[in-house]
């Protein structure tokens, strides 16, 4: 899935965008979405969530990989896109996931307009592998500029999965 492609379902998961509702992609997607506070407290919740909706999709094969990515951007957009005084209070995130044939789109945006950053790597380090770690584990991955008044953003990874076909039962 291209990079415009998968930028074209947001529209269905954050009405906000600033990206024409035609280019919304067929209706045999399936959107799961909810607003969170902007608080490292509430990954766990949203790990939990995720993993149930993936569950409810049979899309184990990328469970893991879209839970630790969803963290990830989730925790960016707390801890980088919802600074004090930078955004109405009080800040909250959206996070969305969505599944296509053989595609899942997970998407969180955040009330800042600024650019996601590589973060410097300390060698001995904790924290700066965020976005290397989402691009590795995702198909493809990008941002885009919120909503018309530029205001938030939308950052975004996209992961192929072969669906589970239905046993027939006996």
């Amino acid at each position: 899935m291209s990079e415009e492609a998968a930028l074209s379902l947001a529209p269905a998961l954050a009405p906000q965008l600033a990206v024409p509702r035609a280019a919304v992609p067929r209706a045999d997607w399936q959107v799961e979405s909810r607003e969170v506070p902007a608080d490292l407290a509430a990954l766990a919740d949203v790990r939990v969530a995720v993993r149930e909706v993936l569950d409810g999709w049979q899309a184990h094969e990328v469970a893991d990989d879209v839970v630790l990515v969803a963290s990830e951007l989730v925790a960016n957009a707390v801890q980088h896109g919802c600074r004090p005084g930078e955004v109405v209070e009080p800040p909250t995130v959206h996070v969305g996931v969505c599944r296509g044939r053989a595609r899942i789109l997970l998407f969180v945006t955040d009330p800042s307009p600024s650019a996601p950053l590589r973060g410097r790597r300390d060698p001995m380090g904790v924290a700066g592998r965020g976005l290397d770690i989402v691009t590795a584990l995702s198909t493809a991955c990008g941002w885009t500029p919120g909503r018309r008044d530029g205001r938030g953003k939308t950052v975004w990874a996209t992961f192929r999965f072969r669906p589970l076909r239905a046993t027939p039962s006996t």
